[in-house]
């Protein structure tokens, strides 16, 4: 059975992005930045984790590092990965301003990433990273595919039914009955947006939190991309079995 320590040799790069930026109402321009950790294989595809509101880029526990290495070694794709929305330097900017750095920096440095210079990107969205991703991801053509976590509606729903409803590829939405954060009516609104998608998936996961906490969620978040971004069959989902320990 797979341990996140087996994976903890994969290769991690740290990239600083800084540029300046206008916020909305304001006469001056900030100067933001960001720190990304990259997890290059030559996969040729692009994984871009964004976590949820004030989320840490290596998550609770480390749980982004070790998932991100888990894929990373699996072949699964390459990872691009940052802290989540809401943090005070970005006070002013809308949750989406990180992401469409990180989707950038990906497309504009694939080929050292993913040994491609035309990748497949495919993002995972938590909580309010979900509802940034749902609402933007259309715009980029090399987006093929979106993991939401647990997402939630800090863009407004308004946005997310606009970029949903726009969004052709492939769509699936993860959450738990107990999540109290954003519940589960939200995920089965966000899955009902998705009009436009080639496929769409909605799952209900018993006995989970909007945190994914314990053992047994833990493993199923590990899972989720794996079977979200197959490549041939999918896996059977959820395993309480199968996938990492991620806390």
């Amino acid at each position: 059975m797979a341990r996140a320590e087996d994976y903890e040799h994969q290769p991690i790069e740290e990239v600083h992005l800084s540029w300046t930026a206008q916020p909305k109402g304001s006469k001056s321009f900030h100067l933001l930045g960001l720190d990304l950790a990259i997890h290059p294989n030559s996969s040729k595809r692009i994984i871009i984790n964004y976590p949820g509101y004030h989320g840490e880029r290596e998550g609770y526990m480390d749980k982004h590092r070790k998932l991100a290495q888990y894929m990373q070694g699996e072949g699964l794709g390459a990872v691009v990965r940052g802290k989540g929305p809401g943090w005070p330097d970005f006070d002013g900017f809308t949750e989406d301003v990180q992401l469409r750095k990180m989707i950038e920096y990906a497309l504009e440095n694939a080929q050292a990433i993913c040994d491609a210079q035309r990748p497949e990107v495919l993002i995972i969205g938590t909580s309010a990273g979900g509802g940034a991703a749902a609402a933007i991801a259309y715009e980029y053509e090399a987006v093929k595919r979106l993991l939401l976590m647990a997402p939630g509606a800090n863009m407004g729903m308004g946005q997310i039914e606009r970029g949903l409803s726009r969004f052709p590829g492939e769509v699936f939405v993860i959450i738990g009955e107990n999540d109290t954060n954003v519940g589960p009516e939200t995920g089965k609104a966000f899955y009902n947006l998705a009009t436009a998608a080639s496929l769409r998936q909605l799952f209900l996961i018993p006995n989970c939190d909007h945190n994914f906490r314990g053992k047994t969620n833990g493993r199923i978040m590990s899972q989720a991309p794996f079977y979200a971004f197959a490549q041939n069959t999918r896996p059977e989902f959820p395993d309480p079995t199968g996938g990492i320990v991620l806390y």
